[in-house]
């Protein structure tokens, strides 16, 4: 299980702001809901999960859709396989 809070940062899709240790990579790539906070309350946004299939560089947990409504914060909790 994994949880995050982004607070700052950049919205732009698929800017890489968490990276699991390598025993708790997933194999597979991802996707998972999250919530953004905006400047009129709060709203749904996704995160990509990338796996081992992809290279190193590229593995861990990015930024996906609607995050350009985010104002200040970014939070979420998912549950992944790691085979």
């Amino acid at each position: 299980k994994a949880s995050f809070t982004v607070v700052g940062g950049v919205n732009t899709k698929q800017t890489r702001f968490l990276i699991f240790p390598d025993w708790a990579t997933p194999l597979y790539t991802s996707w998972h809901l999250c919530n953004v906070r905006t400047s009129i309350g709060s709203d749904f946004a996704t995160v990509d999960v990338y796996g081992k299939t992809l290279s190193a560089d590229k593995r861990g947990v990015v930024v996906g859709l609607n995050w350009d409504a985010r104002t200040t914060w970014a939070n979420g909790s998912f549950t992944y396989d790691l085979y």
